[in-house]
């Protein structure tokens, strides 16, 4: 991808599960190339198996998470952690109040331990924050002590989802940050896609370059991670066509889009 487009990308993003020890070589190696990585880190086993949000608040789990810990102090690079991302999907872990409380342990090994090098990322479904959605993404908030960054993941599902309608960046995104705002914390775009309108061959390219002039309007919003992937069917990827992989690569090299994060 960076090839294609002309660039080093400023972030990389990675999935993990509740046991796998982080950071991996695969960071040390992203970062040496120019690229801040980012974790995501699941409650979830590699097995498949579920860790309970109460059992890592009641600190079941702290030996484990200290252990962690002491790994990315050592790694001393900055980086970004989510904890659990899109919890408000994932009940069978537990409740609002349990989530926020684990979120809240983590955080709080991590700074007992002194790491200083990550920025803690709570990352929320921008759909969520949809009046529509009858939820209330805020129950799930751990606190302005806890968090850094308010994540953001949010999807154009036209065409292929039924009954989805073509929806710009600008109205994925909008009552997400009209809601956070009152938070007060800068905002990233963990994740966000978009795939190709078979009766408009230059709308993904558009849709594209239309990001870039929208979050000009958003200065809250620091960085974007865009879902570069074909999953479960969906189209996601930037070169499902020449004509996206120029807008995803005009929209890269906008000057809103091309500086390197800082995540003090």
């Amino acid at each position: 991808v960076e090839r294609a487009i002309g660039r080093t990308l400023a972030i990389d993003h990675r999935y993990y599960r509740w046991d796998q020890p982080l950071p991996t070589d695969y960071e040390r190696a992203t970062y040496r190339a120019g690229r801040l990585p980012f974790l995501n880190w699941k409650a979830m086993r590699s097995d498949g198996s579920v860790v309970p949000w109460r059992d890592i608040a009641g600190g079941i789990h702290d030996e484990w998470i200290a252990e962690q810990a002491a790994r990315f102090k050592s790694f001393g690079a900055p980086m970004y952690l989510t904890f659990h991302h899109e919890p408000e999907d994932d009940e069978a872990f537990g409740t609002p109040s349990e989530f926020a409380s684990a979120f809240q342990r983590v955080v709080r090994i991590f700074r007992e331990h002194g790491v200083r090098n990550v920025a803690f990322v709570w990352t929320m479904m921008a759909w969520s924050f949809d009046p529509g959605s009858g939820r209330d993404p805020m129950s799930w908030y751990p606190g302005t002590d806890f968090v850094d960054f308010i994540g953001l993941d949010g999807y154009n599902w036209y065409p292929l989802r039924e009954g989805s309608t073509w929806r710009s960046f600008h109205e994925i995104m909008s009552p997400a940050m009209a809601s956070v705002k009152a938070v007060g914390k800068p905002v990233f775009v963990v994740e966000f896609g978009v795939m190709e309108d078979p009766n408009d061959p230059d709308r993904k390219a558009d849709w594209f370059r239309e990001v870039a002039k929208t979050v000009r309007d958003w200065p809250r919003i620091k960085g974007l991670i865009y879902y570069d992937v074909i999953k479960d069917g969906w189209p996601w990827n930037t070169d499902s066509s020449s004509r996206a992989l120029r807008g995803y690569a005009d929209m890269a090299h906008s000057r809103w889009l091309s500086t390197r994060p800082n995540v003090t």
